[in-house]
């Protein structure tokens, strides 16, 4: 019997995000309970890229649907093409491999997969042990990582590094799943991963 998803990602710290989210998606969106299995590219952005219409195909018989994600900074392309574009040439690719166009989306996320972990959200704050007076989102101003109003760190990677080692905390691919099997993305203004949770609502409704 086939599993439902098979997901193509580009590191650890992704595939441990997504750990920590998936298994709350069914509730959070009414959907019915599915199956997945993740596999992390040895070459990481540019191979998922590259690479991933070949490697996903190999799951054809076992799985339904596949997600390829990956990061836009560090793929190869961000300097040539859109975000959108690179996602539309590995969504052909995925079809001309075998996959049906309504069964495989490519994410890739803009700057990088940290732009998922800044929700306003008292577990960020729990998970990386914030103690300061200050609110983050003030530090985060006051440290030049956002302008006033602006909801997400432009580097985000940097920003969230810069927290950790304030707060004293290692960094780990752990700690992407602990924000992600917590935190509410109810508020999320990320397109990428509102992508994911289209897909899934697609794929999984009720």
């Amino acid at each position: 019997m086939k599993k439902d998803l098979i997901i193509l990602v580009a590191d650890q710290d992704t595939k441990n995000l997504l750990d920590g989210l998936l298994p709350r998606i069914h509730r959070i969106e009414n959907l019915r309970e599915f199956t997945y299995d993740i596999r992390v590219h040895v070459n990481r952005d540019n191979g998922v890229l590259n690479d991933g219409a070949s490697f996903l195909r190999n799951f054809l018989s076992t799985h339904n649907f596949a997600i390829a994600i990956f990061d836009f900074e560090g793929c190869g392309q961000e300097n040539t093409k859109t975000r959108g574009e690179i996602e539309l040439s590995l969504e052909l690719k995925l079809v001309k491999h075998g996959w049906p166009s309504d069964n495989c989306v490519t994410i890739v996320i803009e700057p990088e997969v940290e732009n998922w972990i800044w929700v306003n959200s008292p577990h960020l704050l729990s998970s990386i042990d914030w103690s300061m007076s200050e609110d983050i989102y003030q530090w985060l101003e006051n440290q030049k990582f956002i302008s006033t109003g602006q909801l997400k760190p432009t580097r985000p990677k940097e920003a969230f590094e810069a927290a950790l080692r304030i707060c004293g905390v290692a960094r780990s691919p752990a700690l992407y799943k602990a924000i992600a099997s917590k935190a509410s993305y109810k508020h999320c203004q990320e397109a990428s991963f509102w992508k994911l949770i289209g897909a899934l609502r697609t794929w999984f409704a009720q």
